[in-house]
């Protein structure tokens, strides 16, 4: 069985959430009424031109309708694919993130952003690691 504990003293409250329910409460103690996951994530090692369209899941834990109205786009990392979208109260959706190896041969890193009509969270950050291979002669 998952817990959550709760503990209080000298002025100071530690919270400790090891199952969705307590997340979500954790989640709503420190105002986060929207959240992307994952935050960060590597999609692996592909050759220059290979495209990969890597799944985000966008929760809402407000009382309203969320509505994703944009992302970041670049010439490698695209988050506008479908957008925009609507997620009803605690509900989920899954924005795709579509990435294009490119450059030269090595590690990259590519933060991305979505964008949502929330006055409180009104950008979500994320990023995305891989790897260029290199390519035989």
């Amino acid at each position: 069985m998952a817990a959550t504990s709760l503990a209080v003293g000298a002025g100071a409250v530690a919270v400790t959430a090891n199952s969705s329910v307590g997340e979500t409460w954790l989640a709503r103690l420190r105002g986060d009424t929207v959240a992307i996951s994952p935050k960060s994530f590597d999609i692996g090692e592909e050759p220059v031109g290979t495209v990969r369209r890597v799944p985000v899941t966008v929760k809402n834990r407000t009382g309203a309708d969320l509505r994703i109205v944009g992302g970041s786009a670049s010439c490698d990392c695209v988050t506008t694919n479908g957008l925009p979208l609507s997620i009803p109260p605690h509900g989920t959706a899954v924005v795709e993130v579509t990435v294009t190896f490119k450059g030269t041969p090595g590690r990259f890193s590519r933060d991305f952003a979505i964008f949502t009509d929330q006055v409180n969270r009104p950008t979500l950050y994320g990023r995305i690691t891989g790897t260029v291979s290199q390519v035989d002669p």
